[in-house]
């Protein structure tokens, strides 16, 4: 399962804040990190976080899009939306 998240570096400490929706209406992850702003370090604090919150192996998390952007495209393997729901509450419509 693919899910777009808006990493926040920076911040006092890492935490998944829950969904949001863009301008024009996706549905992402808001997410803040306590790890300098440096692209590998946020990826893989983010990578990380994930995989903690849905119980699955950090290997299961793959970034496969906006490795430098602020919203990030993951993949999750094996990942059911039931699961998603669960860990990360209920996600808005433009999933």
């Amino acid at each position: 399962m693919r899910i777009s998240v808006r990493a926040t570096p920076n911040a006092t400490d890492s935490a998944v804040e829950g969904w949001a929706l863009t301008p024009d209406g996706r549905a992402y992850l808001r997410v803040r990190l306590a790890t300098a702003q440096v692209d590998a370090e946020v990826n893989e604090a983010l990578i990380t976080l994930l995989a903690k919150g849905l119980k699955v192996p950090v290997s299961s998390v793959q970034m496969v899009g906006g490795p430098a952007a602020r919203i990030k495209l993951l993949d999750v393997a094996g990942l059911e939306l039931a699961a998603l729901e669960a860990a990360f509450g209920a996600r808005p419509k433009g999933f």
